[in-house]
Order: structure tokens, then sequence, then C-alpha cells
């Protein structure tokens, strides 16, 4: 069900985030409404972060309330921190006062249609009336052979990576999008263009939310929807430590072998993420490891395509 979360967990300590500059005018999204699946942690959390920072408001959502809120706790106490910055800045005699709320936080199961028509609704209700952005981060997998997988398994993970999508995608357009003639949607994705060995489900399910990345946006051109992917490589985030140990060693041998040893961060994905947000043409944005293949898909056909080198 869809609300607010109670107060954090002892155990839980809000994260520690360490200090940071946009390449972003400051205002960039004052006055937006983004709402972010999986915003408690990794990348959903830095996207968040710097939206608010560039002037927006954000509705983190996830399955566990605690880390929603100790996420929301460590992002309105950095800018209570950049406020109080920039005032000593300006003027050093001038007294700081707390900024006005911009960050909210959502309970939800994306594989549930009635928990996502909730937190959809919630949202649209909180922040002023509308959404913005939609950013699906939200997701999960665990490694494992196809042969050794089961069917409850492979369900999980289609049905929250590929059917999560469909349902927080859908319910967006029908209760912001539609009636407004404007929103965006930005997919995280994976680096699931060659197969994804050893994680069948979720490069079936990735490449399937691929598809309808592409398919959406022609559809929902007319409607003014701009609708994104963002496919990152390996990121240096929160989200290794989920994995088994043996697992991300395997990764990073096999990193090793495929010429690069370079493990993408958080903060490069965010930015490209944000980046995509702004423009006016539905964007397919492909990430391989440290290159950029981009194909900018426009009223169905595909414009441009060209690499970027990203440091």
């Amino acid at each position: 069900m869809a609300g607010l979360t109670p107060a954090v967990e002892p155990s839980e300590r809000p994260y520690e985030m360490p200090k940071f500059h946009s390449v972003y005018r400051r205002d960039l999204f004052a006055g937006r409404v983004a709402l972010i699946t999986g915003g408690g942690t990794g990348i959903g959390l830095r996207i968040a972060r710097e939206f608010v920072y560039l002037g927006g408001t954000v509705m983190l959502a996830s399955r566990k309330r605690y880390v929603l809120e100790s996420a929301a706790v460590a992002i309105e106490r950095d800018m209570i921190e950049t406020k109080a910055g920039a005032a000593s800045d300006k003027d050093s005699k001038t007294t700081s006062h707390p900024p006005s709320r911009r960050v909210f936080v959502c309970e939800v199961n994306i594989r549930d249609a009635d928990s996502v028509k909730a937190c959809v609704r919630y949202t649209v209700d909180t922040c002023g009336g509308r959404i913005d952005y939609l950013v699906n981060n939200g997701g999960g997998q665990f490694p494992s052979p196809a042969a050794n997988m089961s069917e409850k398994g492979w369900r999980a993970v289609i049905d929250t990576n590929l059917t999560g999508t469909f349902l927080m995608m859908t319910e967006c357009y029908r209760q912001s999008f539609a009636l407004h003639n404007t929103g965006c949607v930005v997919n995280i994705l994976a680096d699931m263009q060659r197969g994804f060995p050893i994680m069948a489900h979720t490069g079936a399910a990735r490449s399937a939310v691929d598809n309808l990345t592409k398919s959406l946006a022609v559809e929902w051109a007319k409607a003014g929807v701009r609708v994104n992917s963002v496919l990152p490589g390996v990121i240096a985030s929160d989200g290794l430590d989920r994995y088994p140990e043996a697992f991300k060693q395997q990764m990073l041998s096999n990193m090793h072998k495929v010429r690069t040893s370079l493990l993408s961060s958080d903060q490069s994905v965010c930015s490209i993420c944000l980046f995509v947000l702004p423009i006016n043409q539905s964007t397919h944005i492909v990430c391989l490891s440290d290159e950029l293949r981009v194909a900018v898909w426009y009223n169905g056909r595909s414009q441009f395509a060209g690499d970027v080198s990203v440091m």
C-alpha cells in the first residue's frame, strides 16, 4: 500500500553521501516532479539526490520503507547543508532557514497493479497534481545458470523487471502524462546486448523492456511523452554488495578479458539520465562499459547514431 514511511529503524543509519558538484544549472528541474523506483539505494538514490539539488521534487518508491526513509533523511540533510553553504558564501551574516520539503517516500510493490496504481495516485496528490518524469530503476535478479533456475525464480525476475516497468509506465501515462500532454520516462536497464550468461532471466526481461521503450516512444509521441532507456555496464555502487563474492570476482575477471578494467560509477549514470530528461526527442541510449552508443529515435525512425566517450 502506498503511503508515508514510518520512523527509521534504529539499526539503519542515514546514508553518508559525499559532497559533489553537478555539471547542470542549479534550477534545471525547478518546479518539476520525478517518481523514482528503487530510489532508496544505488543509482536511484544518486539520481534523486542530484535531481533535488537541481531544484526538483522527488518521490522515492520501493518495497522497503525504512530504506526509503533513511535516503530521504540524507537528501533533506544535504539540502539544508547546501543552502547553508550558499547563504554563507553570499553573506556570512545571513540566517539559513530549512528549505521547503521536496523529498517524499512511498512504499510500492511494482509487480502488483493495485500497489502501482496507489503509488502513482499518491505521487500525483502529494506533489502538485502531476508527474513530469518517471525513472524506472527498481528491479532485481540473482545469479544462476539457466538450467538451475526454477519457474518461480524465473517468473519473479520477469514480473519485477518487465511487468513492473510496464505497470509503472502505463499508470503514469494514464494518471498524469496523457492528461497534461507531457512527460518523460527513463528506464534503467543493463548491458545485455550480447546476452547475459548466468542471468538469463534478467537479460530476457531487460531486452523486452528495451523493445518496449522503443515501442512506447512511438505510441506516446503524439501525447508529448518521451520514453528513453539507459543501459549501464557494471556499476561501482552499493548494489554490488547484494551479490555473492565469487560472482563479483567473476564479473571483474570478465571485464579484464574484454579490454576494460574500469567500473562505471553511479554518478556517471546519473549524469546521463539527467541529460536525457529535458531534451525534445525520444532517445535510446546504450551504455557499453566505458563507451556510450547513442541513437536518437524520433517519430519511429533512427535520426542519428554516434559514439560518446565517458571518462
